[in-house]
């Protein structure tokens, strides 16, 4: 075999493999308008107990629930509740789950800056991890200012705001990172289910984000495992 055939047959094989590739992804993805491929997707696991979030807010072991509801926003609604613990001020945790096996996350931060209508400063990322089970998650995390706007609440106030997309195993700020995930799920026939979190922690307006971390850190480590641990239940 002279050198000519040996490039055609690798090229010829690269060819193949890139379109069983593509046959893949094309057979198993959902594209960004929210519209699903030709095939119906992979059910979501406990959907069910997710969609029950929306009446019933989070468990907040070392927390207490100081009242919960839904809230229109965006055109979905979400669960809102308060949380607070002693010596702290009280937060509000605003949760929204995946609702049907089709619905994907994307507009939710844009979301929340319009209905909130506040002033952000200081964006950056957070990490932080959990025990019960064992989880990794990046956040979104920023200083924000109510304004004039800000019609919601009875008082203007500085809050540290802390957003991500909760997982079985993990979170993430982005879109994206759940939607390439949820894709190799499902070429093992599964599925990654997602809820929307936004945490509003009541600061001093001359604090730092620095200033916070260790306060508004335990709420996101007890929301995160709330929610893996319902979205692990077998």
């Amino acid at each position: 075999m002279n050198h000519k055939t040996q490039v055609q047959g690798g090229l010829r094989q690269g060819a193949i493999a890139l379109l069983l590739f593509l046959l893949l992804i094309g057979g198993m993805v959902f594209n960004f308008s929210g519209q699903t491929s030709w095939r119906k997707p992979f059910p979501v696991e406990n959907l069910a107990a997710l969609r029950d979030l929306r009446d019933t807010g989070l468990t907040l072991p070392g927390w207490e629930n100081e009242g919960q509801a839904q809230l229109n926003v965006g055109g979905r609604e979400w669960s809102v509740q308060a949380a607070a613990q002693r010596g702290q001020r009280t937060a509000i945790v605003m949760i929204l789950p995946q609702w049907g096996p089709k619905e994907m996350p994307g507009v939710e931060w844009s979301d929340i800056d319009g209905f909130f209508r506040w002033n952000r400063e200081g964006e950056r990322s957070l990490s932080f991890t959990t025990t019960n089970p064992p989880t990794t998650v990046q956040a979104r995390y920023f200083l924000a200012r109510d304004t004039a706007a800000t019609k919601v609440v009875p008082h203007r106030q500085t809050v540290a705001v802390l957003q991500w997309y909760a997982t079985p195993n993990g979170g993430n700020p982005s879109a994206g990172w759940w939607f390439w995930r949820d894709q190799w799920a499902q070429v093992r026939r599964q599925r990654i289910p997602w809820v929307a979190v936004s945490l509003r922690f009541p600061i001093d307006p001359s604090s730092t984000l620095e200033d916070v971390e260790g306060d508004i850190l335990p709420l996101a480590e007890a929301v995160q495992e709330a929610i893996a641990q319902i979205m692990l239940t077998p």
